[in-house]
């Protein structure tokens, strides 16, 4: 019998075109793979000022209110770990955290307990199902939409629970990251077909995926810009290599996707998985000026497009900032960079009281407070932090001048990111100028 042909799909969805339980699958998936696994270490800032700080300045806030003095968290899809580690960087927080797997939410309670963690409230739910309505100042989802039978729909119900001037911190799978791992999700599905039931034998799928490494080891390397630790653990492995369904997205679909949910692209958020791979700059610098001048000419989410095509697998996680459309005034990253420039700033108290895991699962002080992070800036960001270090409070806009430096927006992009952001605290923002 003759088959009709569709435009295939770049991603793993059989399970949705089958109208397979996905929320049941995935319950299941991460329950046998609890994912991530265990933080080696833990840090805890000595000063947690830091961390409010720097997520302001992270989403291009220089009003120092991006949270209230009291903030409500949301960490839609926690897995083990995420909505721990939230409340301990804001101990003022209420933290709730989400999870469809019964034994990641008990993996996160457990953590909380070794950790002394008591802002925190736990919750084995689906963020389908969830009915929270505008009760929170900041969500962050990551690594999880795209696990959903429905993205946009999932969306939805996460966009729904933030406040209406709320903050919301956003990943999702960028599609040239992921070309090695859904060929080898699929070829799976073919070898092991059960892999996305109800009740499926995973062992069977994951035998079947390193009898398919062990054939080509090279992909492995090719996988790693998207999924790091697939090398190492065995959780990382079955993220990518069996996960039951896999949504990628472009810069272009992203905004799209989140428009439809009444959100907007705000900027990208610089993570760890970028900060390792060296890979955290959205904006190119092409040697023909005109190029250079066409390309900044354009809107911030078609710049970061061009990024996402032409730099393909090097190309950062589509991991981003959002706001609820029309919450506040759209400000571009070139008005939101002019406003970095012009604030004042004071190198940030890095310290950090640094918690290790014992062999028996506990976590004990070191006994000495160390920085984090613990290497300085390169380049351009080094001569300016030690400047800061060196004069104390300053306005930026004159410190680039002391030191001849241009204030393009490649440029300043460049410093705001690598000294101001989540990842790189290493600057503060002096109250008192008005960034808005």
């Amino acid at each position: 019998m003759a088959q009709t042909y569709t435009t295939p799909s770049h991603d793993n969805v059989d399970l949705v075109a089958e109208g397979k339980p996905v929320d049941a699958v995935n319950a299941e998936f991460y329950s046998r793979f609890q994912y991530p696994w265990p933080p080696q270490a833990v840090r805890r800032r000595v000063d947690p000022s830091v961390e409010r700080t720097a997520l302001g300045q992270s989403a291009g806030d220089w009003t120092g209110d991006v949270l209230p003095e009291r903030p409500r968290i949301w960490v839609a899809g926690c897995g083990t770990n995420q909505a721990v580690l939230t409340a301990l960087r804001f101990p003022d927080a209420h933290v709730v955290g989400s999870d469809v797997s019964p034994e990641s939410v008990a993996a996160s309670a457990q953590l909380a307990e070794r950790l002394g963690v008591t802002n925190l409230d736990l919750q084995v739910e689906s963020i389908n199902d969830v009915t929270y309505d505008r009760e929170f100042d900041h969500v962050i989802s990551t690594g999880v939409v795209h696990h959903n039978a429905d993205p946009a729909a999932t969306l939805a119900r996460v966009a729904a629970a933030l406040a209406p001037d709320g903050l919301l911190e956003l990943m999702v799978y960028n599609r040239y990251h992921c070309t090695e791992a859904i060929a080898v999700q699929k070829a799976v599905r073919l070898l092991a077909p059960a892999t996305g039931e109800a009740g499926a034998d995973f062992d069977a799928a994951m035998t079947a995926a390193r009898h398919i490494l062990d054939a080509r080891p090279d992909l492995v390397a090719r996988m790693k810009p998207g999924f790091s630790g697939v090398a190492h653990f065995e959780a990382a492995a079955a993220d990518a290599l069996i996960q039951p369904v896999m949504h990628t997205f472009t810069v272009a679909e992203l905004d799209a996707m989140a428009g439809g949910c009444g959100l907007e692209l705000a900027l990208p958020c610089v993570n760890q998985f970028d900060v390792g791979r060296q890979c955290v700059d959205w904006n190119l610098r092409f040697a023909d000026t005109a190029l250079q001048r066409r390309y900044l000419s354009l809107t911030d989410v078609e710049r970061w497009q061009v990024t996402n095509l032409v730099q393909l697998e090097r190309s950062p996680i589509l991991w981003f900032y959002l706001r609820p459309a029309g919450a506040r005034p759209r400000r571009g990253e070139a008005e939101v960079l002019d406003r970095f420039a012009e604030q004042r700033f004071v190198a940030a108290n890095l310290d950090c009281e640094v918690l290790v895991r014992q062999a028996d699962g506990s976590y004990r002080a070191s006994g000495r407070n160390a920085p984090y992070p613990v290497r300085p800036p390169d380049g351009p960001a080094r001569a300016v932090l030690d400047e800061f270090t060196a004069r104390g409070p300053a306005r930026l806009r004159d410190v680039l001048t002391d030191l001849g430096l241009p204030t393009d927006l490649p440029t300043l992009s460049e410093l705001r990111v690598r000294l101001t952001t989540t990842a790189f605290p290493f600057l503060q923002r002096v109250p008192g100028v008005d960034g808005g």
